[in-house]
């Protein structure tokens, strides 16, 4: 994984595991491999890890699936269905209660794509809510590469950076 800036000033992440290039928005940092863990192949957040703030956070993780999650192979269905289990794994012992969920397929840079979002909140549990957004492309016939942004709790600034390093997404592998 690479970080660099364009000449206009702009930083953004090469991820040459996902085929992605994405942005990273003012006052967010990448995250080094060593804080990362293993899974994603890129991410960076919002915060850092000593943060005290720990309450506010997001993160963009990139990575890469052999297949589409949930048995589907619609990618717009397959994003909702990785979407709400990522959301589900932020407070694994409450259910989440999801809301303003939606899929649409489109496509980037030429490759099929799509992208999910949705509200959850956890009643059974003082973990508020979680906006998460999820995005799949098939870089090359059955590659999938998948960027996944979470804001917790959901705020307004927090969602709009991701969504922004959603729609910035630029894939670098040809077909």
């Amino acid at each position: 994984m690479d970080h660099d800036q364009t000449p206009g000033g702009v930083a953004f992440v090469r991820d040459d595991h996902a085929q992605f290039f994405y942005t990273i928005p003012d006052g967010w940092h990448r995250v080094t491999e060593e804080t990362g863990g293993s899974g994603p192949t890129s991410a960076i957040a919002s915060t850092d890890a000593d943060d005290p703030d720990e309450q506010r956070k997001a993160s963009v993780l990139a990575g890469v699936m052999r297949d589409l999650p949930g048995g589907s192979d619609d990618l717009a269905q397959a994003a909702l269905f990785l979407a709400r289990g990522w959301a589900q794994l932020s407070d694994s012992k409450a259910n989440a209660v999801y809301s303003e969920e939606t899929s649409r397929s489109f496509t980037i840079d030429g490759h099929p794509a799509a992208t999910a979002s949705l509200r959850a909140d956890f009643p059974e549990s003082d973990s508020g809510s979680l906006y998460l957004r999820m995005t799949i492309v098939e870089v090359v016939e059955t590659y999938f590469s998948y960027l996944a942004g979470t804001a917790h709790p959901e705020a307004v600034d927090l969602r709009a950076a991701i969504d922004g390093v959603h729609q910035d997404l630029i894939v670098v592998m040809g077909s």
